[in-house]
This record gives C-alpha cells, sequence and structure tokens, in this order.
C-alpha cells in the first residue's frame, strides 16, 4: 500500500498541481493530497496515517501543531532560506526537481528505505558495440521513447561523458553515481528509486555516472545486481541498458538480457574490430553469445541543431528503422 504525502500550501493552485504531478508518477511510493486549510489537513490526518507532510512557507507553525505526520518537509520561496530542525525544498523549481529533493529528504531523514513497488522483473535490452560512432546511444534513446507509449520503460547508460545534459537541456541533481552509493548503502528493504529516475517524457531515465571512476570501481556482480534490482523493484516492463565501452568482462552479464543488440558498421576498420571482438568471446569461453546477438545497422544521423537532435532521431530515418524491428517483431 502506498503511503500518504499531505501537502497544504497557501497557493491552492500549487498544492493541487503538485499533487496531480506526483499521483501520475506510478514509481513514486506515496499517494499525494493536496490541502488549502487546517480544519480538514487535522481531520484527515486523525483519521490517516501521514507519511510526510509538505509545508508551505506561508503557514505558521502553530497551524500545523497537532498535525500527526513521520516526517514534515518545509516548501520554500526563497532558494537560500534554512529551517531551523526541518528540511527545507525550494518549490519553484521543476516539480521533478522537487519531489526528487523531497525524496532525498525524506530518505536521509528517516533512515529507512521505503516500501519498493513493481513486478517480478522486466524485459532487459543490452546494446553494446566494438565499435563507435555507430548510433549506438541515439538507437538507444530512440527505441526507449516508442517503447514507452506503450508500456513502462527505464533507460540506464553506462557511458562516460555522454554529454546527456546537453541532449535533454537538463541539469540533473542526481546520477548512477548516486544511486550506485546509495544501492550499496540500502538495508534489506530496499531503497526508493525515485529519487535517481527523471523523465523524458514517457521514457524514464537515469542519468549516467558523473565520475569514470564509479563505473570503474564497479564488478560485473555488482552491476548485474543492480540491474536485477531495477528490473525487479521498478516497475518497469522494459529496461533498455546501454553498455558503452564498460570493462571489466563485460561479457559477462550479457546472458541478463533478454535481447541483445550490436549496432555495427559496414566499413573495413569496423568490420574488422568487430572480427576481432568475435574471435575474443570464443577464445575467452563465450562463442555461445554470438547466437544470442542480433547485429544491426543504424541509419546514418544527420546533423542538427542541439534543441532538435531528439525529435529528429526519434521522427527520422532512426525513428523509422526503430519502427520496422517493433513491427517485424525485432522488438518485444
Amino acid at each position: 500500500m502506498k503511503r500518504i504525502m499531505a501537502i497544504y500550501d497557501d497557493d491552492p493552485c500549487y498544492a493541487d498541481k503538485f499533487a496531480e504531478f506526483i499521483n501520475r508518477r506510478t514509481q513514486c511510493p506515496f499517494t499525494a493530497v493536496a490541502f488549502t486549510c487546517t480544519k480538514h489537513l487535522k481531520a484527515y490526518a486523525g483519521q490517516q496515517q501521514v507519511e510526510l507532510l509538505l509545508a508551505g512557507s506561508g503557514i505558521g507553525a502553530e497551524a500545523l501543531a497537532g498535525i500527526q505526520a513521520v516526517q514534515t518537509v518545509r516548501l520554500v520561496k526563497d532558494r537560500y532560506c534554512q529551517c531551523k530542525d526541518i528540511p527545507a525544498v525550494y518549490q519553484y523549481q521543476s516539480a521533478d526537481n522537487v519531489l526528487r529533493e523531497v525524496m532525498m529528504c525524506y530518505q536521509n531523514l528517516t533512515k529507512e528505505c521505503p516500501e519498493t513497488l513493481g513486478g517480478a522483473g522486466s524485459y532487459v535490452i543490452g546494446v553494446y558495440s566494438p565499435v563507435n560512432r555507430c548510433g549506438k546511444t541515439g538507437f538507444c534513446l530512440t527505441l526507449g521513447r516508442i517503447l514507452a507509449e506503450e508500456g513502462r520503460v527505464l533507460y540506464v547508460s553506462l557511458e562516460e561523458n555522454s554529454g546527456f545534459s546537453q541532449l535533454t537541456g537538463r541539469e540533473h541533481k542526481t546520477c548512477l553515481s548516486d544511486l550506485i552509493y546509495y544501492f550499496r548503502q540500502r538495508k534489506e528493504g530496499g531503497f526508493d528509486l525515485s529519487a535517481y529516475v527523471y523523465s523524458l517524457e514517457e521514457l524514464d531515465y537515469v542519468p549516467p555516472a558523473a565520475y569514470g571512476e564509479d563505473l570503474a570501481q564497479l564488478d560485473t556482480d555488482e552491476l548485474g545486481q543492480i540491474f536485477k534490482y531495477l528490473g525487479q523493484h521498478g516497475g518497469y516492463d522494459t529496461v533498455i541498458v546501454d553498455f558503452a565501452q564498460f570493462g571489466k568482462g563485460v561479457e559477462q552479464i550479457f546472458s541478463l538480457c533478454s535481447r541483445l543488440y550490436i549496432p555495427v558498421l559496414d566499413d573495413y576498420i569496423s568490420q574488422a574490430k568487430l572480427k576481432e571482438w568475435q574471435q575474443y568471446l570464443e577464445y575467452s569461453g563465450r562463442g555461445n553469445l554470438w547466437e544470442q546477438m542480433e547485429l544491426i545497422t543504424i541509419p546514418e544521423q544527420q546533423q542538427t541543431q542541439p534543441n532538435a537532435v531528439l525529435e529528429r532521431l526519434l521522427w527520422g530515418e532512426t525513428g523509422d528503422y526503430v519502427r520496422r524491428l517493433l513491427k517485424a517483431g525485432a522488438v518485444q
């Protein structure tokens, strides 16, 4: 059962819209209820356990007296405002950022992990290539956005220096580095994923690690555990993993993928790299992986304005290519 987040602000429009936003986020472990007067909030809290209370800075302490809530977070209008003994979140930023900061406050305050959501697992699509400049990231994002029209999809990239903030035009306050850290600190019950997940329209994604060292310190066993956790507890129908040029024998965790795509190029150098990688798999006793892989050649992506890259991918040749794969049943 989801926990209750009560939102009480002197701006009823803000409280209603933010509650509506939270209730649309199916991976959030809270049901949000908006209030605009103390009487109704106290009556509700007297009958229903309020786990988290978000109170606007215009609400005096006396108005909150007697309201039973496990934790309280202040929504403040001044970015630099600090509230004594109560965490504060600047409310006039994107709703995604507000929710993310609230969840971080909740996680730090309670020192316990909210309930995990979701079913027993997900369909995992891995995308890897031994060659560069093959359109892999654009393919992953386009595939994710198209699949997200029909179900819940999460995209995770292991790219270093991915330029993801430039691609999405967004500043990311958390990333895969943070998810890895809190995954290691989690207790038996798990931990909340929504603080680390952003949305690109219907597609959810975890921003790539800020530092390559964070990926270098991962071993394949731990990475596999993270992917399994995302699949089992994130409530996603599909998880797309962009393996990039991740080292340490990444082939060991290809078995976690329900499907594995290998973008390739036709030029001589790229084909030579592909042949050498195939030989490596044979020599290392993983030649059977070759039967699991599907080689694909992604259309060349035309140069375009930075703010139009993702839309060009979705509605251009790459999008058409992905839709043909879907129609042919190559992507489930």
